[in-house]
C-alpha cells in the first residue's frame, strides 16, 4: 500500500517575520526561526515576488538587507514577477487597482495590498505575518473586498 504525501503548504512569507527571525532574541523571534527552519528543511513552500525584494533593496540597513535578500534568494521556491502578477489578474478579470484601493481604504498599508493579492491571486495556503494590525485582525474585511471583486479568500497566520 503507497502512503500519499500531503502537499506541502504554499506560502508568502512577509518581511517582517524574516527580520524578526533575524534579529529578535525573544519569543517571536524563537516562532520566527522556527518557521524559517521549516522553510528551510523543505516542508514549507515558500513564494514571494521580486517586488517584495525590490522593497528590502530600499531599506537603509545593509546587513540586514543584505541578509534578508539572501533567505528569499535562497529559500524561496517561486519568485513572481509584476508581470506575472498582472497577467494573472487580468486573465481572471481581476480589476487590479480597484482591489488595492479598496483595501488601501479600508486601513491595509499600499506595501502589503501585494501580499494579500499574490496570496489570493496565486491560491498560496497563507499569508504569514506578525502584522497583527494591519494585516490578520483585518482578515474578515480583507476577505470581503476579495470575494466582492471575484477573488480568492486567503488566510493571515502567525508563525509558529
Amino acid at each position: 500500500m503507497k502512503i500519499q504525501n500531503k502537499p506541502k503548504k504554499r506560502i508568502l512569507l512577509d518581511l517582517d517575520v524574516v527580520t524578526v527571525g533575524l534579529w529578535d532574541k525573544g519569543e517571536r523571534g524563537d516562532a520566527a526561526r522556527v518557521y524559517m527552519e521549516k522553510i528551510r528543511r523543505g516542508d514549507i513552500i515558500l513564494c514571494t515576488s521580486y517586488h517584495l525584494l525590490e522593497l528590502v533593496n530600499q531599506w537603509k540597513h545593509e546587513r540586514l538587507k543584505d541578509q534578508i535578500s539572501e533567505f528569499f534568494e535562497l529559500w524561496a521556491a517561486r519568485i513572481y514577477s509584476t508581470k506575472e502578477i498582472l497577467e494573472n489578474a487580468k486573465a481572471k478579470n481581476i480589476d487590479y487597482s480597484q482591489v488595492i484601493n479598496a483595501l488601501i481604504k479600508t486601513g491595509v498599508k499600499e506595501e502589503d495590498t501585494i501580499l494579500v493579492l499574490i496570496t489570493s491571486i496565486f491560491q498560496l495556503d497563507a499569508l504569514i505575518t506578525f502584522n497583527r494590525v494591519h494585516l490578520k485582525n483585518n482578515q474578515e474585511m480583507i476577505n470581503q473586498i476579495l470575494t466582492r471583486n471575484n477573488m480568492e479568500v486567503i488566510k493571515i497566520e502567525f508563525p509558529n
